[in-house]
């Protein structure tokens, strides 16, 4: 009987989720998926990432990186992959500039690939800047948390390539 008691609670527990409300943990960010016991929604939600670029970069130019969509959301995650299929790291692709980020976001992903938010208040866009070292193409991969129950998950860019590349 207190087996069974132990696994009805254990069950509770676990199906409830996780929320995290100062942003992604590092170890979501090969996931891309928000432990919130809840599956993500079909397609992007009108919630888009957008380069200020043609899809050419320069290498050590600086870009603007914005999260946008038609409704507020709570969180986000971005990140940078030089695989449009994959969310492996874009190990020296660029960096997010820490002095132009706003208040609440910050770097995150043990390698500093991503950027997350630092509070759950709602957000109708986020403005990052990034500076270009990729050798070749990159990749913005990203989720949005719109409620605790409603996020759509590891939505993926364009390639953003090298001049040298194309």
């Amino acid at each position: 009987m207190k087996l069974a008691i132990c696994a009805l609670l254990l069950t509770a527990v676990v199906s409830i989720g996780f929320a995290f409300p100062t942003g992604a943990p590092n170890f979501i960010c090969g996931l891309m998926i928000p432990l919130h016991g809840a599956h993500p929604q079909e397609g992007n939600g009108n919630f888009t990432v957008s380069v200020n670029s043609t899809g050419v970069l320069e290498q050590n130019q600086t870009y603007t990186v914005k999260l946008a969509g038609s409704a507020p959301f709570l969180g986000f995650l971005i990140r940078l992959s030089t695989s449009n299929e994959s969310t492996s790291a874009a190990e020296g692709a660029g960096h997010w500039k820490n002095t132009t980020l706003p208040d609440n976001v910050r770097v995150d992903c043990s390698d500093d690939s991503g950027v997350t938010h630092r509070n759950p208040s709602a957000k109708s866009s986020v403005v990052v800047q990034w500076t270009a070292t990729v050798t070749k193409c990159v990749y913005f991969h990203y989720t949005v948390v719109k409620s605790f129950e409603t996020f759509y998950t590891n939505q993926v860019t364009q390639a953003y390539c090298l001049s040298s590349y194309v």
